[in-house]
């Protein structure tokens, strides 16, 4: 088989790529929401895109009724490589993708430019899921309880990311939310991180400060098979299909 990309190259949903192109669908010129309103109104840029219930993304990519499709695209972009190979790969970058930690202790235990690393894709904060909703954007916790909910309004695009900020004082952890350009039309999944100010939220850098190696990525809460087919393959392909001989 082919060998790996060094480690230090495989990132969550090429994220390093989305860092180096800014994303062009929000319009920072667009009118916002009157402050403070409760009132659903349309949403602004790439919030219009990702519209609909989302839950996090790598609990269901892992599950055992899809093993096949990743051990299938693997060896197609692999060519010589092994069902073994594949699977040994796929267990590999699912827990890159899994860990169960992130800000200081993950800065003291990680180290990017070795490989050795791996990078929380939960959602914070007790939310499993969330919910977009025109220029409200709400999140629930397992039993279905609403966490918060807020009208956002967007802010301006850095560092990769279209930052949208709550139009309701003090709404803590959940002031700001900033999206990659993924959308279930063209990625088939969501990237995002949200906290209390944009330097908690990690708009500096992915490597350091409160969320260092953490980014929330999520699937519409209906995805079908079709669905879970497409960002799989998308993930085999991004991840393992420029390796060299």
């Amino acid at each position: 088989m082919k060998s790996f990309k060094s480690l230090v190259s495989i990132t969550a949903f090429s994220l390093l790529m989305g860092l180096s192109v800014g994303c062009s669908d929000s319009d920072s010129s667009s009118s916002a929401p009157e402050k403070g309103s409760e009132q659903n109104q349309k949403a602004e840029g790439i919030l219009a895109e990702i519209q609909g219930e989302f839950i996090e993304l790598f609990p269901e990519m892992e599950k055992d009724e899809y093993r096949s499709i990743w051990i299938e695209e693997y060896m197609k972009v692999v060519p010589n490589s092994t069902k073994e190979d594949a699977n040994t790969a796929t267990e590999m970058i699912l827990s890159m993708m899994e860990g169960d930690i992130y800000g200081a202790p993950a800065v003291e235990k990680y180290d990017f430019t070795t490989g050795n690393y791996a990078f929380n894709c939960y959602f914070l904060h007790d939310v499993k899921k969330f919910k977009m909703d025109g220029n409200v954007i709400s999140g629930f916790d397992k039993s279905g309880k609403k966490v918060f909910s807020h009208t956002y309004s967007f802010v301006k695009e850095e560092n990769g990311l279209s930052v949208y900020k709550s139009d309701d004082e003090n709404s803590g952890n959940f002031t700001y939310f900033g999206f990659m350009g993924d959308t279930p039309a063209t990625t088939f999944h969501l990237e995002f991180r949200y906290g209390s100010s944009p330097e908690k939220m990690g708009t500096d850098g992915w490597f350091e400060g409160d969320y260092a190696f953490w980014l929330a990525a999520a699937i519409q809460a209906d995805y079908d098979e079709k669905v879970m087919d497409s960002v799989i393959r998308l993930f085999v392909d991004e991840n393992f299909g420029e390796e060299e001989e």
